[in-house]
């Protein structure tokens, strides 16, 4: 499987958090299935995935600044004010999360995933997150899973607050604007790629457009796989 592109979303983004499946609920995504499916990581973390390769009689990828411009002016920033500003300078400061910061990420990101996440003891919240922050990028992803109600969607979320400029969220409306924009194949039968695969895809759209990674996922978000 290859990397190509997805499209379009609502232009109306509210709180992530409230959304029924990843961050804030916008409307029709144009994903049947996917819509309402619970979030998970059902993607396998190895494939023959080519990170910026097209497959065979695609388009060229689609997405410019101008697009990223277009759509994370629809997304509504201040939802992210609290998790960037306030617990991602806390966590970045002590080195790990603590039970406060990791629910608040766990609301921002899922509703539904809150009380496996609160079943984590104080203990495990701090030595797991101690241990992935201070690992090799490639595994950060795979420590934190270890935690209740944390899978590679939740991971990567805990990760972007913390390093929004390595780091970024994917989710299925992400995932949904790269491939209706060329940019990466639709990851069928799985809900997501590999997410290395898919930090590698975005940074080299960011790179590409001139456009930070937190940038980027407020486009695509917003976008939910429209053009």
């Amino acid at each position: 499987m290859r990397l190509y592109g997805s499209g379009p979303r609502n232009e109306t983004c509210l709180l992530r958090h409230e959304h029924t499946n990843d961050r804030p609920p916008l409307s029709g995504m144009g994903l049947t299935s996917a819509t309402n499916a619970p979030e998970r990581d059902s993607c396998t973390e190895t494939s023959d995935m080519q990170p910026g390769d097209l497959p065979d009689g695609n388009t060229a990828p689609m997405i410019d600044a101008s697009w990223i411009d277009h759509w994370a002016d629809r997304y509504n920033e201040p939802a992210d004010d609290v998790v960037l500003n306030q617990v991602g300078a806390r966590v970045r400061e002590r080195g790990h999360y603590n039970r406060e910061d990791f629910l608040a990420v766990g609301r921002w990101k899922s509703q539904r995933a809150k009380s496996q996440m609160a079943s984590n003891t104080d203990e495990m919240i701090r030595d797991i997150t101690a241990t992935a922050l201070s690992s090799p990028l490639p595994i950060q992803h795979r420590i934190l899973t270890l935690l209740k109600g944390v899978a590679v969607p939740m991971a990567s979320s805990l990760l972007m607050v913390w390093r929004p400029e390595t780091h970024t969220v994917i989710d299925i409306r992400a995932v949904a604007s790269l491939v209706h924009m060329n940019e990466m194949a639709d990851p069928s039968p799985n809900t997501y790629p590999p997410y290395m695969d898919y930090l590698t895809v975005c940074a080299a759209i960011a790179e590409r457009c001139n456009r930070s990674l937190r940038q980027l996922d407020r486009a695509l978000y917003a976008s939910n796989g429209r053009t």
